[in-house]
C-alpha cells in the first residue's frame, strides 16, 4: 500500500477493501504537481466510484485517526473569480474579506466557497506480491472542479466539512 494508514478504513468505517485499494492507488500514483488539489469528484470519474460515497470517503480521510488528506477551503471574488483566501479549517474561513482586485468587500458564501483537499502524506512505495495494479494511474476521464458546499449537502457523512463555518454562512 502507498498508504498503510487507510486500512483504517476497514474497521474504523466498515469501508470495504476494494474501494480502499482504489483510493490507495489513485492517491498513490498522483504526480507531484496535482497534490495539493485533488477532489472527491475526479476520484469518482477515475474510478466509477459513486460521486456521494467519494466526498465521504475524502471527508473521513481528513480525520485525525487517519490525517491522509487536509481540506482546504478557498474562497474566491463572485465578481473576477479571485482566490481571495486559502483556508485550512472551516474555523478559519471570515466572514467578509477584502477582494483587491475590484476593491469590494465580498461576503463569504457557499456559492463562493471551494474545497479542495491536499496529500499530506508521502506514498510509500508498495511492496511487491504478485498482484496487478488496478489503479489507472494518471489516465483522466475528465476533468472535475473543486468541490462546491452544494453537493456536500447531498451527503451527510461529509457534512462535518461545513461544520466550522457559521450559520450566516451555511444557510446561503
Amino acid at each position: 500500500m502507498y498508504f498503510p494508514t487507510l486500512n483504517i478504513l476497514k474497521n474504523y468505517h466498515q469501508i470495504d477493501n476494494f474501494v480502499i485499494s482504489k483510493l490507495d492507488s489513485w492517491l498513490g500514483t498522483r504526480r507531484q504537481a496535482v497534490r495539493k488539489f485533488l477532489t472527491p469528484l475526479q476520484f469518482s470519474i477515475d474510478t466509477d466510484i459513486d460521486e456521494e460515497y467519494s466526498i465521504s470517503l475524502f471527508a473521513i480521510c481528513t480525520d485525525p485517526k487517519i490525517k491522509v488528506l487536509q481540506e482546504k477551503y478557498i474562497v474566491e471574488c463572485p465578481h473576477d473569480n479571485t482566490i481571495l483566501g486559502v483556508y485550512t479549517s472551516a474555523h478559519e474561513v471570515p466572514h467578509r474579506i477584502l477582494c483587491n482586485e475590484c476593491n469590494q468587500y465580498i461576503d463569504v458564501s457557499l456559492n463562493n466557497l471551494v474545497i479542495w483537499f491536499e496529500l499530506i502524506q508521502s506514498p510509500q512505495l508498495p511492496q511487491q506480491n504478485g498482484k496487478k495494479d488496478i489503479s489507472r494511474g494518471n489516465d483522466i476521464r475528465g476533468k472535475a472542479g473543486g468541490l462546491r458546499p452544494a453537493r456536500i449537502k447531498k451527503t451527510p457523512t461529509a457534512r462535518r466539512l461545513l461544520d466550522g463555518l457559521d450559520e450566516r454562512i451555511r444557510s446561503s
